[in-house]
């Protein structure tokens, strides 16, 4: 969930086609079900500014940015229902 709300209390929505997490009634995060992905990073989570509450992490440096995909189950070939590890680092490994 964005970095804002870590530590406040969430709801987490199990739907059919996503997972969504509310704070406060709010959707504040949506992420896709049955995807090849085995872990769902939104990199756009991590960005923005501190607030009095929470200190905002640090950027990703340069090469971090090369590895790290801004919406890892947006990836090319990453879009079957039944993950498979094979076809999923196929998929990474033509990305790079």
């Amino acid at each position: 969930m964005p970095f804002r709300h870590v530590g406040a209390p969430v709801d987490v929505r199990g739907c059919a086609r996503t997972v969504e997490i509310y704070r406060r009634g709010d959707c504040i995060a949506t992420f896709p079900r049955h995807t090849d992905c085995r872990l769902l990073v939104d990199q756009s989570h991590y960005d923005g500014p501190s607030d009095a509450r929470v200190i905002a992490p640090a950027p990703l440096g340069r090469m971090a940015r090369q590895l790290v995909l801004p919406r890892s189950w947006e990836t090319p070939g990453v879009t079957a229902a039944r993950p498979d590890l094979a076809r999923y680092q196929r998929a990474l490994e033509a990305l790079s």
